[in-house]
């Protein structure tokens, strides 16, 4: 029930999705069932007027619109902070289709191939209800070997079909956009819907973060009887991105896809996660303070505290700044951070050793892209290097690290000895 609705993606040149000209128009009638969800959004500054809010909004602020794809739009400036009182409900029927709407959820940039016809003919898309067909797809996605990556080959020539029959692997944009380009050959009306999917709970301030690492792209459907009905391929493929959601940090270092953890009760937070929710929740409510006080409301305020000029606010904010920032930077250096720092501390010698025989890790290099780098430039290491770099990664970056793998990387990176090659 996490789905943040974004904009809506109608047009294809066969490459790109663009939103269709007709969005702006009117928003047709939405019969609403279910439970209603009532919430406070903050939205950070952005380029876009887009607001995101629960799929799909029943009600909303006077500055907030719907448009016809049942996007959220806001008049106010879209550079600035601002929050915004919804209410959605998770069931909805968006009724019949207009002819326009039709012929734009169905437009596709060129006929189908051999290929696409033949898969969509197998998964019984044209001789059967709409509805076995996309559950046939959503299947044919689990079973056949698909795999959900961050880092897909690139597809500039052709790439409905260079995903479906060749690669196979992809992330949610490449889930989203192959299944509505079948579903539009099969003749039922189909869109990509971007926004986000997800966020984490900050027990700390009782408030859901939804973050950039949170963006997402799903499906619609329009369905006789039911109007425009989410689907989400990715689900099929990597449920664990859409109940979990990818750890960044573990992509970055490793390469790999990893996600977090089902539950994260605060017992098992780090102190820098305590810390970072601390601060964040800070931020959340100073931001909210600021932007629901008017002029005349902050004025009464600052001068019931003996602020009357631009001298004694800067003198406050100076104070205030140190009462927060000190205490916090006493309480973070106060915990044992040496197993984390002598990880980082052995693996910089090690890097330190490869520099001095014409290995240098790059600015910005991985830990893994170096080991991959500095295994072909010296073969006679590669077992050595990639057993270092593999602790290394499990201890800086994972949750499964044991007691004596740091003694062990102390001593695997002591005894690496490399001799500079000489060059001619």
């Amino acid at each position: 029930r996490r789905y943040w609705r974004g904009p809506v993606y109608s047009r294809t040149d066969g490459v790109r999705w663009t939103m269709a000209a007709n969005h702006n128009q009117p928003t047709p009638a939405v019969d609403f069932s279910g439970e209603a969800y009532r919430y406070t959004l903050l939205m950070e500054p952005q380029k876009q007027n887009w607001v995101f809010g629960l799929d799909m909004p029943e009600s909303f602020d006077a500055s907030l619109r719907l448009n016809r794809a049942f996007q959220l739009l806001s008049d106010k400036r879209p550079s600035d902070r601002a929050e915004y009182k919804i209410v959605s409900r998770p069931g909805y029927d968006t009724g019949p289709i207009n002819p326009a709407d039709y012929r734009d959820n169905l437009q596709l940039p060129a006929a189908a191939s051999a290929k696409q016809l033949a898969l969509i003919k197998t998964l019984q898309g044209f001789d059967g209800p709409p509805e076995r067909f996309i559950q046939n797809l959503l299947n044919h996605f689990s079973r056949e070997r698909f795999y959900y990556t961050l880092t897909p080959p690139l597809m500039p020539d052709n790439p409905i079909d260079t995903f479906l029959f060749e690669t196979r692997s992809g992330f949610c944009s490449h889930y989203a956009t192959a299944f509505v380009y079948l579903l539009r050959i099969a003749k039922i009306p189909a869109r990509v819907v971007g926004g986000y999917q997800g966020g984490e709970f900050n027990k700390v301030g009782g408030f859901l973060e939804v973050r950039q690492a949170d963006a997402h792209a799903w499906a619609e459907a329009w369905l006789e009887n039911k109007g425009w009905v989410r689907f989400d391929p990715t689900a099929a493929i990597a449920p664990e991105r859409v109940e979990r959601g990818v750890n960044v940090d573990l992509q970055i270092a490793s390469g790999a896809v990893n996600f977090g953890p089902v539950i994260a009760d605060s017992a098992a937070l780090s102190w820098l996660k305590r810390s970072r929710q601390l601060w964040q929740s800070i931020d959340y409510n100073w931001q909210r303070w600021v932007i629901n006080y008017n002029g005349a409301n902050q004025m009464r305020f600052l001068q019931a505290l003996g602020i009357d000029g631009i001298a004694a606010l800067a003198k406050w904010l100076v104070g205030s700044l140190l009462v927060v920032t000190l205490p916090l930077v006493w309480w973070l250096l106060k915990k044992n951070r040496k197993p984390a720092d002598k990880t980082l501390s052995l693996y910089r010698r090690f890097c330190d050793k490869l520099a001095k025989a014409g290995v240098a890790i790059g600015q910005g290099e991985g830990p893994k892209d170096f080991a991959d780098r500095a295994q072909k430039q010296r073969p006679e290491l590669a077992a050595r290097i990639q057993q270092i770099t593999a602790l290394f990664i499990r201890l800086r970056y994972q949750a499964d690290a044991a007691d004596g793998d740091l003694q062990k990387l102390k001593g695997l990176v002591d005894t690496f000895s490399v001799k500079k090659v000489k060059q001619d």
